[in-house]
């Protein structure tokens, strides 16, 4: 009986081994036969949609018309929903010349403007000293006013180891150019350029000369009233706060606003961005800063003016969805 048994097992496995290998190659001949086709209109349809990808990349902008598009080292725009577009006559390299550390996926946050009546990019070329022991940023200002066939530049600063450039036009002749530059660990320089002739002859107006912090943004609401936000600030180890600075004599002189967190909030919400305005009544939003975590991380502390950004009083918290 013993002898049997062992000889019965050999055989056992034998048999399920079979019957493993029979049961695979019926599954991959299901799976060739059955879903091949399905391979097929799938390969046909990321090609078919392949000349769609580029649009995809484009980058929309509050004219539905106009939108911009960067790749294979062009920049490129249009006026006409894609219809046709218009190569710009700039590299990469001025595009994001500086001390610059993000994507270059997309142009620098407002450091461009396209609309249908004017085009332009606040543009960088950087040269070399010459004994090549530092390079000086040539900012420039490069504009069309025919829809991209013909460009114009005109110079805007040179500085060393230019950052931030928080540039717009306030109407159609007054235009601002918030540069910082020199960054270390923590200190920052920083200027603001302003322009009364569409952008053709820039002069340096101002400072803020109290604080050399970071700027994490900047803005002019019309030729005289601007705002600079430089994140958030903690003195005498209080909780963080919004550090944001107004100038209403077009950037000459430049003082700090108080921004009133409520006790239950500081710490939360740290740094400002930019107000808007409708009159001399504004909205301001407070963010939490990269590594806020309250509620998400994404709600706001929004607060209102009746005097032209000269004061705030908080209004509650919103949701920016």
């Amino acid at each position: 009986m013993e002898t049997d048994k062992k000889q019965r097992q050999p055989r056992i496995w034998l048999i399920n081994i079979v019957l493993f290998l029979a049961i695979t190659a019926g599954a991959a001949g299901y799976y060739y036969f059955f879903t091949k086709d399905d391979l097929n209109l799938s390969t046909e349809s990321v090609e078919d949609n392949a000349g769609s990808i580029e649009e995809d990349m484009a980058f929309t902008l509050p004219d539905e018309n106009s939108r911009y598009q960067l790749g294979n080292g062009e920049l490129k725009v249009t006026y006409d929903n894609g219809a046709n577009w218009e190569t710009v006559p700039v590299s990469m390299e001025e595009l994001f010349a500086g001390d610059y550390s993000g994507s270059s996926q997309e142009l620098i946050d407002e450091s461009y403007e396209i609309t249908q009546s004017r085009t332009a990019f606040v543009i960088g070329e950087e040269i070399m000293s010459s004994d090549n022991s530092y390079s000086t940023v040539h900012l420039q200002l490069l504009v069309s006013t025919d829809k991209g066939k013909s460009w114009s530049k005109a110079e805007i600063t040179q500085l060393p180891s230019i950052r931030a450039r928080f540039f717009g036009f306030t109407s159609a002749q007054d235009g601002y150019a918030i540069v910082t530059n020199d960054r270390t660990m923590g200190f920052e320089a920083n200027a603001v350029y302003k322009t009364d002739d569409a952008g053709n002859t820039w002069r340096r107006a101002g400072s803020v000369e109290e604080t050399n912090q970071h700027v994490t943004d900047g803005a002019f609401i019309d030729k005289n009233l601007g705002f600079i936000s430089f994140g958030a600030v903690s003195v005498n180890f209080e909780p963080e706060r919004p550090s944001l600075y107004r100038t209403a004599d077009g950037g000459v002189n430049w003082e700090e606003v108080e921004v009133p967190v409520p006790e239950e909030y500081k710490g939360i919400f740290t740094i400002a961005e930019m107000p808007v305005f409708e009159g001399s009544e504004g909205t301001l939003h407070v963010n939490q800063g990269p590594m806020g975590d309250y509620q998400g991380g994404k709600v706001l502390a929004e607060f209102t003016s009746a005097d032209n950004g000269a004061s705030w009083t908080f209004a509650k918290v919103v949701d920016p969805k």
